[in-house]
């Protein structure tokens, strides 16, 4: 730490791993005016990931990937979604099938 410039520092973000939460009350301790953020995306992360192993989210996945596949595979009705897309404003570049990351 004392080869980085700790003026320039504002904050540390982080997941929230034991081994990260104490080497963030280490930084803490020794540079209190850094804040302490726990990064949103990883707790959106995980949040989400024990959603989806519920049987009610993986069976409304499946029904709407079958949608989704239903309205790529079919000309005529990909079309019509299209042409409603862009009538009525829709952002989001059409559907999206979903993928386990």
């Amino acid at each position: 730490m004392n080869s980085v410039n700790i003026k320039r520092f504002v904050a540390v973000i982080t997941d929230n791993e034991s081994n990260v939460v104490a080497t963030r009350k280490l930084i803490i301790a020794q540079f209190p005016k850094i804040f302490n953020v726990k990064c949103i995306v990883h707790c959106l992360n995980l949040i989400s990931y024990d959603f989806l192993r519920h049987n009610f989210a993986d069976k409304t996945i499946k029904y709407c990937n079958i949608i989704v596949k239903y309205f790529k595979k079919s000309h005529i009705e990909n079309d019509l979604l299209s042409k409603l897309i862009t009538k009525y404003q829709i952002i989001g570049d059409g559907l999206k099938t979903f993928i386990k990351t």
